[in-house]
């Protein structure tokens, strides 16, 4: 998110009261989010990429500042969080609070539903936008002409690092992330989408902590 990104509005006037089991969704997001900032991949300061070699030479590619146990503990809390189809990720979250800044019906209850959107277009700019390094798929049949030729997603890369390396072995995604060197490059776009994106997930828990501080927000049991 950017740092110049606008105040939410004040809860109490927008939103709609939470029922018991909602505010317990919301908690558990935020104890998620807290348990992914204790990681030592949030305490990261920088990631960086090398890639060396000339004529002759071969070529070698290194990440250096991740090690893969430390990026393995981050996804581990991380995955919760992306999962989008989970009550207390961000997806079920985001969409919980927007419909109580609609039931609100408030001038401050529209300014918190576009808010949000804020997080959610920032998160859709990560996974489909331009990365520092772009990469291109070429497709070539037996006699070498090219058959195709696209640019790959960062969402087609998170997803294969995360659901074919980290989670599940899908082979297919496996086999889609290359040889070694396009490996570790892809591996480094991997690590810093994985920071962009708790980057939002930890600017959103901002605005749940807020409503979970307002008891006027907790529907009677």
């Amino acid at each position: 998110m950017q740092d110049s990104e606008p105040q939410p509005p004040d809860p109490t006037e927008a939103y709609a009261a939470f029922s018991p089991l909602e505010i317990k969704r919301l908690q558990r997001y935020v104890d998620r989010v807290r348990a992914f900032e204790r990681t030592d991949f949030a305490r990261l300061e920088t990631i960086s990429f090398t890639l060396s070699g000339g004529v002759g030479t071969e070529t070698t590619a290194t990440v250096s500042g991740l090690t893969d146990q430390v990026l393995k503990q981050a996804l581990m809390e991380l995955r919760p969080l992306w999962l989008q189809d989970e009550a207390a990720g961000f997806q079920q979250s985001q969409a919980l609070v927007k419909r109580h800044a609609y039931e609100k019906g408030t001038d401050a209850g529209r300014k918190a539903i576009e808010h949000v959107k804020n997080h959610t277009r920032y998160l859709d700019s990560i996974l489909n936008g331009p990365t520092p390094i772009q990469l291109r798929e070429i497709r070539v049949a037996q006699h070498g002409q090219v058959v195709s030729e696209e640019e790959v997603a960062p969402r087609r890369i998170f997803e294969d690092f995360l659901n074919g390396i980290y989670f599940h072995e899908d082979e297919e995604r496996i086999a889609r992330i290359g040889a070694w060197l396009h490996s570790e490059l892809q591996r480094y776009i991997f690590a810093n989408m994985v920071h962009d994106i708790s980057h939002v997930y930890r600017s959103f828990a901002t605005i749940v902590e807020g409503i979970l501080a307002e008891s006027s927000l907790r529907l009677a049991t």
